[in-house]
């Protein structure tokens, strides 16, 4: 079984106490080998207020399937009165209003700074999943059939073909070129003094790279008004 251990590390002796027995287990016995949520939230914040309901019946979705799946409410409460009344609405465990240091670490470590409500998964082996907006991905998918969303591959944003001039004349390459080769995305417009100047530096170093490898290419995107 994949084990989580760095996860478990940042909480270190902390317990998890659970509000709706209000007992405590430790992290090890409720996270480990699981994927988990960190749900980073307060009862101050309306948007949390009224996502939390969304998050219960995801949370329930999961469960009743039988999925290795476990939440922690990482409360941003200042007052206990605040934070317990708040938890005590949720069926998963939260860190416990005296450990605040533990869920700064997690604020930090999964960079919850930048406002809430925020969601963070971890993987069972550690890592945390890169998933954009999963506050968003929880609201459409509320019964978490793709959790947890994957990542589209690049592939699949792409078009067909795309365009290749050479001394003027436009050929076209098909995407399945470009399979297996790192892609260099280039944003640019005409109108950009720094893409004017930056444009020429590219084009001398993509012509030098070429001459030694043919694992890239770069895709130019113009982003002209």
């Amino acid at each position: 079984m994949p084990t989580n251990d760095s996860l478990l590390k940042l909480f270190g002796e902390t317990p998890l106490w659970h509000p709706q027995t209000n007992s405590c287990a430790s992290p090890v016995e409720v996270l480990g080998g699981r994927t988990v949520l960190l749900y980073f939230s307060a009862s101050w914040c309306m948007p949390c207020v009224r996502f939390t309901p969304k998050l219960i019946e995801f949370y329930t979705n999961l469960k009743q399937r039988g999925e290795a799946v476990e939440l922690v409410l990482c409360s941003m409460d200042q007052e206990y009165n605040c934070f317990s009344s708040y938890a005590t609405k949720m069926p998963w465990y939260a860190i416990p209003f005296d450990h605040p240091e533990t869920t700064q670490l997690l604020v930090n470590r999964f960079e919850a700074n930048g406002g809430i409500p925020h969601l963070a998964i971890i993987s069972p082996d550690g890592s945390m999943l890169e998933v954009d907006d999963a506050i968003a991905h929880v609201k459409a998918d509320p019964v978490g059939q793709h959790f947890p969303w994957p990542s589209a591959p690049l592939s699949s944003l792409l078009s067909n073909h795309y365009c290749r001039y050479s001394d003027g004349v436009m050929e076209q390459i098909p995407s399945s070129a470009l399979e297996n080769k790192y892609l260099l995305l280039y944003f640019a417009a005409s109108w950009s003094a720094p893409c004017q100047e930056s444009g020429p530096k590219l084009e001398k170093i993509y012509a030098n790279l070429k001459k030694h490898r043919n694992d890239f290419e770069v895709s130019a995107y113009p982003c002209e008004p």
